[in-house]
């Protein structure tokens, strides 16, 4: 379990490139740079607002239509404030995170309650997947990446050995604490972590009185609606924003990325007050024919072998980004199943070779 690229600036498709350092927590500090951009467009009574900013290795832009400049400042400000915050807090490029110390000492005490509470999060979706979604997944990472640099694959013995250090039952979370219960564990929260960056996102401009929003932090998460006559939005993520003119307000629509073709869509998703999440065998290869990829089962150790893509609307972006990334590792039966058993969940599925399975409900639009 894994993802990576829409999320992630990477040089290159594949793995197998001499000297590639994977993702841990002695690489260098992706976002140490980070820059903003903000723009205004005036629509519906309304002006749209949109901030960028660096984080969790990826460009993050928030949009908001509001009444008032100031308005949009704070709630704009408050937003990326948090992401940073949590980029902090959870990345695995920053040495001085949360997750890197606890991966470093297999324990942390005092540790911020937004962590404790995604722990927490992650164990309710490892338990309802049947153990599809683990965060305890770093070890397989890091032994392919070893691998990858020799250019070749783990074999059947490496990965048995490093499967016993991975199990998210092996993760204690406590009121203050979190500590591995086996030696030389390791986090990554690449799975589940944007996707609560997001939802963290929303509840500041929310709280800031913004009712017309969409945050793209990796996974996608819309307020409200699309004022009319506004501008086109874009990005470099899986899925991609995307708005056009319309003689009234209407949902946000995101566009959803082809798992073959990089410049081109599958269609457009609307989106109201929900939140959308994509998981593909594309965003990072170890190898060329997509065999292995960046998304592992963890109870087997090896990159699922059914879907090329899995996208997932939900109620919130946290749910979201785990579900996509559970429904990868399970497949089309056992990822249907788990999508109709959560309320406010619908999927799109996309096999290897490349037929398409929704579930009802899922509303998937003609690209514009």
């Amino acid at each position: 379990m894994r993802r990576v690229q829409r999320r992630r600036i990477l040089a290159g498709t594949f793995a197998l490139v001499t000297g590639f350092t994977g993702f841990n927590c002695y690489a260098g500090r992706a976002n140490s740079a980070a820059t903003r951009a903000a723009t205004a467009a005036r629509t519906d009574g309304l002006t749209v607002y949109r901030r960028r900013t660096l984080a969790f290795g990826t460009r993050v832009q928030i949009s908001v239509a509001t009444d008032t400049r100031e308005q949009a400042q704070q709630a704009l400000a408050a937003a990326l404030a948090e992401i940073e915050q949590l980029d902090s807090i959870l990345s695995l490029y920053r040495p001085d995170s949360a997750v890197c110390r606890l991966n470093r000492n297999g324990r942390l005490d005092n540790a911020d309650p937004r962590l404790l509470e995604l722990l927490n999060v992650a164990t309710r979706w490892s338990q309802a997947s049947v153990g599809a979604f683990d965060v305890t997944v770093q070890p397989l990472w890091d032994l392919y990446a070893d691998a990858a640099r020799q250019r070749r694959v783990p074999d059947d013995l490496a990965v048995q050995m490093t499967l016993s250090r991975v199990g998210w039952r092996h993760l204690a979370v406590r009121e203050r604490s979190a500590h591995f219960l086996r030696p030389a564990m390791a986090l990554s929260l690449n799975g589940i972590a944007q996707g609560y960056a997001t939802d963290r996102a929303l509840l500041q401009l929310r709280r800031h009185g913004v009712h017309h929003a969409l945050v793209d932090a990796g996974e996608f998460a819309a307020l409200g609606s699309r004022p009319s006559s506004m501008s086109s939005l874009s990005s470099q993520s899986s899925a991609s924003s995307r708005s056009s003119a319309s003689s009234q307000s209407s949902p946000w629509r995101v566009a959803v990325r082809h798992p073959r073709l990089a410049d081109q869509s599958l269609g457009t998703v609307p989106m109201q007050d929900m939140a959308l999440a994509t998981s593909g065998d594309y965003e990072f290869s170890f190898s060329e024919d997509r065999v292995h990829h960046h998304i592992f089962d963890p109870r087997v150790g090896r990159s699922p072998l059914e879907l090329a893509a899995v996208t997932v609307r939900a109620n919130n972006a946290t749910d979201a980004d785990a579900l996509s990334t559970a429904c990868m590792v399970l497949g089309v039966e056992a990822g249907l199943a788990l999508l109709n058993d959560t309320p406010g969940a619908q999927g799109l599925f996309v096999r290897k070779d490349q037929s398409l399975i929704k579930t009802a409900g899922f509303e998937l639009l003609p690209a514009r």
